[in-house]
């Protein structure tokens, strides 16, 4: 109806698009859905040029469904350009700036690119920091994201100092965040400080258990059901 009424190429015709494509990705249909988007993207790009940020949305979401068709180049093609538009568009202090950041270092994560990753998730820290102070929720996820990141460079001390920020952030025990400063301990050979931080995780509610790695927690169920 739009096509005919609007033309195949009005911005309305290019929002069907989008959301006849999110509906493939939530069905597991991301074959489907890669065409749309590309149709929906080529559409807004006609209208509004190929740096305007109303195609950011779109080009994230594509990136999106290349990632979990591991098809990683082109997923990383989309995501800096939607990095660029945004830096260009709303400025270097932006929480979407900020999202593209993240987005991008967790693809360079994925693809077990470590340093690359660093300077994004710093950058992004950053930004929330300026943002929402240092006190922040989002802060605390900021930090660790980029501890991981030093913790797989060997950077074991400057992980340890980010996991004790994001900790002192949150008001209540992270079960996840414990965890992977357990981890830094034992690389540090602190197995004591280690083993104090598997006790409060052993100390903590089953139901408070969900942030951490599924075979860890699955382990504390069990250990505290035989127990009881």
């Amino acid at each position: 109806i739009r096509e005919r009424s609007q033309g195949p190429d009005h911005p309305d015709v290019a929002a069907e698009y989008t959301a006849l494509a999110r509906l493939f990705v939530a069905q597991k249909k991301l074959q489907d859905s890669e065409p749309l988007y590309l149709r929906s993207i080529q559409i807004l790009a006609k209208n509004y040029g190929e740096m305007d940020p109303k195609l950011c949305p779109a080009l994230d979401s594509l990136a999106s469904v290349y990632r979990e068709q591991l098809k990683h180049p082109q997923a990383e093609g989309l995501l800096r350009h939607s990095l660029i538009v945004r830096d260009s568009s709303a400025g270097p202090v932006h929480p979407e700036v900020a999202q593209s950041l993240d987005n991008l270092a967790s693809l360079d994560y994925s693809e077990k690119r470590f340093a690359d990753a660093q300077p994004l998730y710093e950058r992004s820290l950053q930004i929330w920091v300026q943002l929402l102070g240092p006190e922040h929720a989002v802060v605390a996820t900021s930090l660790d994201n980029l501890a991981v990141v030093y913790a797989m460079q060997k950077r074991y001390a400057d992980a340890e100092q980010l996991y004790r920020q994001a900790l002192a952030i949150r008001d209540t025990e992270d079960a996840a965040s414990i965890h992977n400063l357990a981890l830094v301990q034992v690389a540090l050979r602190r197995n004591r400080d280690a083993a104090a931080l598997y006790r409060r995780m052993l100390a903590m509610p089953v139901k408070d258990l969900g942030s951490a790695p599924k075979e860890y927690s699955d382990l504390v169920r069990d250990m505290k059901t035989t127990a009881k």
